[in-house]
């Protein structure tokens, strides 16, 4: 037997429970608890077993297989690394060998009445233990570690995981070996044997747990796993697990036992007298770190710590008033504290009151200041009014002059632009009425952004539109709303805009008596002599065409420098200025001219 600082041997404890036909668990089962200390047990190259026929090594290993079923998502290395930690026990409740061969029998004798198959028991027993099988080996021989922690592994850390693994190759093959020869036995009714029984069939429940010093002085029991076979649930091993946890003659003098309790297990730990109070378990924060998804639970144990015995009537005087006081204390804390508090808030009224009667005094003060400041600006506005107002008289009558000149000299140029190209006499032509173009400003801008673009955008001329005569309602609307993509004409030389420093040469492609007049930007102008109906464009560097004229037969004749046509290829390259309403007299239809179809 080892030595009591590592292992307890506890009495026996007979358990009765209600049969489940299900779970086929025994109705009277008997188990011994041991209390172990693995980790002083593997310092030692050779040691003792603690129960008779079963080593050390598999004894951890079954523990860490049962703990392995009930919590998956730890890890079977984090379950050795816990069981194993220094000052870490784990008490376990083995059943009596004799006892579980008398449940392997009369399982036998079931499979009688029910006349199960060979075959089929076969099916039901390799169907379980492989499924228990891989969710053990992908446990055992995981290689999720990262490299980061192989290397902050010690040789002793690495050889002692090493020793780990192999032990549990070995138990698990004697494990399969033990479970192969039950099948046997199963299928050909045979009576078991000592040989067939391991510590996986006799093991009930486990718990580990370590002792901590806090911060304030206080002994801490920390339950770090437990878990109980479920064939053997709601038998009463879970509750007397937890009253050995809380034995002080087991576990030691403690202040409070602290768990941290997945979802499914709260209830249970309620049952023992556990409290999931937050503010209660505040205190034991430090524990949190190492555990996700978790209720932090505690018990605080009574004066007699289970012990069943009368505590001395004097220690709970001592204990009561010791309360007293520390509750005297802490009620004079808070009286003291409400009666500054009462006084400060006196304080600060007598200063709100001050403070309100400075404000209301500065609000009158504002209230006059706001008057005598709106007095002084409907001063400064009424002068600025009259100013803007003068300003805006002379700018008037400075644009009126202007534009009143601008529209002679348009007039004038017209009249002598028909004069020189046609010979006639200025008392036959009238202009009856100019209308000025009023265009939008975003209008303006697109042209001045198109403009900017162009090869030579500061080069501008005013010329006269050659179109409108299938579309006369479109030149007032262009006098508004600028030159568009429909304005565009499909003449011998290209589809666009055409334009003529010729009135007359215009006037034969406009409405009778209308004549638009407007601000190109011709930019770099190519000049063109070949007739191409499919032009879309000037050749690349140009930003304009110069074409003989469509009403030109004769390129070489003096009168082609009169008929020639600026070609423009965008809208935006062309500013509408004002539309001229005129009268010729007796020679309109010259200026009309008689059949330009052929030409458009």
């Amino acid at each position: 037997m080892a030595s009591a600082k590592m292992v307890f041997t506890i009495p026996a404890q007979s358990f009765t429970c209600i049969r489940n036909r299900h779970l086929r668990r025994p109705s009277k089962f008997t188990a011994v608890p041991f209390c172990v200390e693995f980790q002083m047990f593997l310092q030692q190259k050779k040691f003792n077993s603690i129960i008779p026929g079963i080593s050390i090594q598999d004894l951890l290993c079954s523990i860490i297989a049962l703990y392995d079923v009930s919590l998956p998502n730890i890890g079977m290395e984090d379950l050795r690394a816990s069981i194993c930690a220094r000052g870490a026990k784990t008490i376990v409740l083995v059943q009596d060998e004799r006892e579980v061969i008398e449940e392997y029998q009369k399982k036998i004798s079931r499979i009688d009445e029910n006349d199960y198959s060979t075959t089929h028991i076969k099916n039901v027993f390799v169907k379980q233990e492989e499924k228990e099988k891989i969710r053990m080996l992908s446990a055992v021989f995981s290689d999720s570690e990262s490299s980061e922690d192989e290397e902050i592994e010690t040789e002793s850390e690495r050889e002692n995981k090493e020793q780990f693994n192999t032990a549990m190759k070995e138990f698990l093959a004697i494990v399969q070996e033990r479970r192969q020869q039950r099948r046997e036995m199963y299928a050909t009714r045979a009576i078991f044997n000592l040989q067939t029984v391991g510590i996986e069939s006799r093991i009930l429940a486990a718990l580990t747990f370590q002792r901590t010093v806090l911060k304030s002085k206080e002994i801490i029991i920390q339950l770090s796993l437990m878990s109980t076979r479920r064939r053997y649930r709601r038998c009463g091993v879970g509750k007397y697990m937890m009253k050995l946890l809380k034995d002080p003659s087991l576990v030691g003098l403690y202040d409070a036992i602290v768990t941290h309790a997945d979802s499914g297990a709260v209830k249970f730990f309620k049952r023992c007298d556990f409290s999931d109070d937050i503010l209660l378990n505040s205190k034991f924060r430090e524990f949190e770190d190492d555990w996700t998804n978790t209720t932090t639970m505690s018990f605080f144990p009574p004066f007699n710590m289970g012990m069943g015995t009368l505590i001395n009537i004097k220690d709970v005087e001592l204990e009561i008033e010791f309360w007293k006081k520390k509750s005297l204390a802490a009620y004079q804390a808070q009286t003291v504290f409400m009666t500054r508090l009462a006084q400060e808030t006196k304080d600060l009224r007598k200063q709100l009151i001050s403070q309100k009667e400075k404000t209301i005094n500065l609000a009158k003060e504002l209230e006059k200041t706001k008057v005598e400041k709106f007095q002084l600006e409907k001063k400064v506005l009424q002068y600025q009014l009259e100013e803007t107002q003068q300003l805006l008289r002379r700018e008037s009558n400075s644009y009126s002059d202007d534009m009143e000149e601008l529209q002679n000299e348009i007039k004038q140029e017209f009249i002598e632009n028909l004069n020189d190209s046609l010979g006639m006499q200025a008392s036959s032509i009238e202009v009856k009425e100019l209308v000025q173009a009023s265009i939008h400003t975003d209008v303006k801008i697109s042209v001045d952004t198109h403009v900017s673009e162009l090869t030579e955008p500061d080069l501008r001329t005013r010329l006269y539109y050659c179109g409108g005569l299938d579309q006369p309602e479109r030149l007032k609307q262009i006098l508004t709303s600028g030159f568009s993509i429909q304005d565009f004409h499909t003449g011998i030389y290209g589809k666009g805009l055409y334009f003529s420093s010729n009135a007359s040469v215009a006037c034969k492609f406009s409405p009778p008596h209308q004549l638009l007049v407007a601000d190109v930007y011709l930019g770099s102008t190519e000049t063109v002599l070949q007739k191409e109906i499919n032009r879309i464009g000037p050749s690349e560097g140009f930003d304009s065409i110069l074409i003989p004229g469509r009403l030109n037969e004769n390129f070489s004749s003096e009168q082609s420098d009169l008929d020639q046509e600026f070609v423009i290829f965008s809208h935006l390259q062309v500013f509408p200025v004002c539309l001229l309403i005129y009268y010729i007299g007796e020679k309109d239809e010259i200026v009309r001219g008689e059949n330009i179809t052929n030409v458009i």
